[in-house]
């Protein structure tokens, strides 16, 4: 059982994108800074950017026909565009520190299924 367990675990932070049912707007701490236009995952038109280091991301909106792409960063044409799991922002990752090693460690945790009929 226990063996299920850590395999679970470790399946879990190879994944690297924890599902986000909000509106998906980052914090815009250093690491979102970097990237600066995230998804808006409630509306596929518009997109947040980081403007300003720890302050809530700003709304934009993709002109006329341009749907926000997550791979690419970008407006583009809604033909192109194609629907992805939304992702949580790092800054909305739940973070857990223990203060007795006072050691992060960030919690990641995503449901699999496995077809028995295979």
């Amino acid at each position: 059982m226990k063996f299920l367990i850590a395999l679970a675990a470790l399946l879990a932070l190879a994944a690297g994108c924890i599902r986000d049912d909000s509106d998906g707007r980052p914090d815009c701490n250093a690491a979102e800074m970097t990237a600066r236009l995230w998804r808006n995952n409630w509306d596929p038109t518009a997109f947040w950017e980081c403007t300003t280091a720890n302050s809530p991301a700003e709304p934009r909106r993709c002109p006329t026909e341009g749907m926000f792409s997550e791979a690419t960063r970008t407006c583009i044409n809604w033909a192109d565009w194609a629907w992805t799991p939304t992702c949580r922002p790092p800054s909305k990752i739940l973070v857990f520190s223990s203060a007795t090693t006072r050691t992060v460690s960030i919690v990641k945790i995503r449901f699999i299924s496995i077809d028995s009929n295979s």
